[in-house]
């Protein structure tokens, strides 16, 4: 097994949106196996095999990307409760750590698929003693979304991180 690495920082939005076209990327992965309010497996079968993809950067995505550095100092300050978010922060005394490589994963044990996690989880604090890196997948969903699923999990977020970890050969992600 090998590992490519690829610095998406390098890449203008068109060479990154066209390297998107050359595997089945983490956050396809749920809408093929679960189907998707907003794509179908055949529309990401067609835009893989054509070349073509109609991408509209929306709302929902810009927002997301624009709090990612926030959603990630949060985390970072999580040890549990809402107030240890505060507490922590103010102290400065974060309880994990994360970074953004801002790359795309490519595994040679699974050519079809690649993953760009949001960020990179490095074994720090009383998390200190995991193995090795982990990947950090941030998603901004309502609670009231949230409660329409068991575990308060959907699936499709589920296979997106596993999907993450096999690419990436990390053995945990959050």
């Amino acid at each position: 097994m090998s590992i490519h690495w690829q610095n998406n920082s390098l890449l203008s939005a068109d060479e990154w949106l066209l390297s998107r076209n050359k595997s089945i990327g983490a956050s396809e992965v749920g809408a093929i196996i679960f189907g998707s309010k907003w794509t179908s497996n055949l529309e990401i079968w067609y835009n893989k095999v054509t070349g073509i993809r109609d991408f509209n950067y929306n709302i929902r995505m810009f927002l997301g990307t624009k709090t990612e550095q926030l959603s990630s100092e949060i985390w970072e300050n999580y040890d549990g409760s809402e107030q240890s978010v505060i507490e922590n922060e103010r102290k400065g005394t974060p309880v994990k750590k994360c970074i953004n490589l801002n790359s795309t994963a490519f595994n040679s044990d699974f050519p079809w698929l690649s993953a760009t996690p949001d960020r990179t989880i490095i074994p720090f604090g009383k998390y200190a003693n995991r193995n090795g890196n982990g990947s950090l997948e941030i998603k901004n969903t309502n609670d009231y979304v949230l409660k329409s699923y068991e575990n308060k999990l959907p699936p499709e977020n589920v296979v997106q991180l596993v999907t993450q970890m096999m690419c990436c050969d990390y053995d945990y992600g959050e």
